[in-house]
């Protein structure tokens, strides 16, 4: 049983972790910006069930094969890249606001499906998952167990840190919205979106 010193840093880590702009905020950000809570809200949704499957597939050791072989690292990685270029220049192209009360359960999904996306997508989860998570798992616990006790808790405080990106992001497009502004935001994500494409590009396994 881990002690109290053990749990707060645990806390700590993850809350910093969180915090760092990265895809899945990026894009939770950009959903944000639109006049609806709910894209937002289900965009949260996709990026915590994708987690919750990395989470899964690292307790039973199944996400040690993209770290260790080359070839599904490479797989992933190319579709991780390409796709959040897809979001970039999508948003980056963007020259339209969504009106409220315009959300459709096709619209909702999609904002699901592309959170689930952005992080499935990305094998630094994977890597991130394997060498974070095992930092915590107490010796008189089974290994597994352990892992899946952590993982939901950084699940837990990234639904917090994720709402708070949502949040904020709604709460900006109030001032935004007026003229061309609330697009030039949205294409300064876009970039972002095309940037952490180049950037994952570039990552190579240590």
């Amino acid at each position: 049983m881990q002690n109290i010193e053990h749990i707060i840093a645990f806390i700590t880590l993850s809350i910093a972790v969180a915090s760092v702009p990265g895809p899945t905020s990026l894009y939770i950000f950009s959903q944000g910006l639109s006049r609806s809570w709910k894209r937002p809200f289900f965009a949260i949704v996709g990026v915590l069930v994708a987690n919750i499957l990395w989470v899964l597939l690292c307790s039973i050791g199944a996400a040690a094969v993209i770290r260790d072989s080359n070839l599904a690292f490479e797989i992933l990685r190319s579709f991780g890249c390409a796709y959040l270029a897809y979001l970039g220049i999508s948003l980056f192209k963007s020259k339209t606001n969504h009106k409220i009360g315009q959300e459709s359960s096709t619209s909702l999904f999609f904002a699901l499906s592309k959170g689930f996306l952005t992080s499935i997508s990305n094998p630094k989860a994977a890597l991130f998952y394997l060498s974070f998570l095992p930092q915590f798992v107490g010796r008189d616990s089974a290994y597994h167990i352990g892992i899946i006790k952590f993982g939901l808790g950084y699940i837990l405080i990234m639904l917090v840190i994720f709402s708070i990106y949502g949040f904020l992001a709604f709460q900006i497009n109030h001032f935004v919205r007026n003229g061309g502004k609330s697009i030039l935001f949205k294409k300064m994500v876009g970039c972002s979106f095309i940037a952490s494409a180049i950037s994952l590009w570039k990552f190579k396994q240590a």
